[in-house]
């Protein structure tokens, strides 16, 4: 089957959240490609999904398994345009025109399966452009003092994000809807790698003492990420 090269890369790095995840299975399916995947910290959990219309003669072709997503995208970075992928028993070919690479697997049974997504209900969901998050969490690179929280406080129609613990740098970013007054906080970290892979405007999904939920659907494709609270 064929699929443009950076579709793929986009799909996988955005599993990959920059280094945070690389055991993963990928599970070819008849609709497309879908994984349902937890770091080992269980801190965050990636739903992501891969429409078959993406490829060019898709084939439901099983799971494939890998404890190295890092280096198949780095792999994947050596390739152009539209690239042939192929499982076959326990490597990965892929393959354009002028390249070939042959990807080791690992046996399903060396990664762990995640269940299913957890049934949380949220009153607060707002719409916001993920640079305008990304933007925000970059004052963690400038403040002072070493912190790994960042706060997210919804206050009638102000999405407040608060970056520091002594030194502070304080955003408002101006919402239409009016949500329930709360303060909850993250790893800054693990919010600006998930972040970053996310291109245009995102869903967060937001409520009191309950993990923050992204997501991003388009029609070709559906990401969830899910990154537990750190604060009361």
């Amino acid at each position: 089957m064929k699929i443009n090269n950076e579709v793929l890369k986009t799909y996988l790095k955005q599993i990959n959240c920059n280094n945070i995840i690389n055991e993963v299975k990928l599970n070819f399916e008849e609709n497309g490609i879908s994984c349902l995947v937890m770091n080992q910290e269980n801190t965050i959990m990636v739903s992501n999904k891969l429409a078959n219309s993406n490829f060019i003669g898709y084939e439901k072709s099983g799971i494939i398994v890998t404890d190295n997503l890092s280096l198949l995208i780095k792999i994947l970075d050596r390739f152009d345009g539209d690239i042939n992928i192929k499982k076959d028993e326990n490597l990965l070919k892929i393959s354009n025109d002028n390249r070939e690479c042959e990807f080791i697997l690992v046996s399903e049974d060396f990664i762990e399966d995640v269940k299913k997504m957890p049934n949380l209900e949220y009153k607060n969901i707002l719409k916001i452009d993920s640079k305008t998050i990304l933007d925000s969490l970059k004052n963690s690179d400038i403040v002072e003092d070493k912190f790994s929280e960042v706060k997210l406080e919804l206050k009638d129609k102000t999405l407040i994000i608060e970056c520091g613990y002594t030194n502070k740098i304080i955003d408002k970013h101006k919402l239409k809807d009016k949500y329930e007054n709360f303060t909850v906080g993250f790893n800054v970290e693990l919010l600006k790698k998930t972040i970053s892979t996310i291109e245009g405007e995102v869903e967060l999904h937001l409520g009191k003492n309950l993990p923050l939920k992204i997501v991003k659907i388009t029609d070709n494709s559906n990401l969830f990420y899910i990154i537990a609270s750190r604060l009361e």
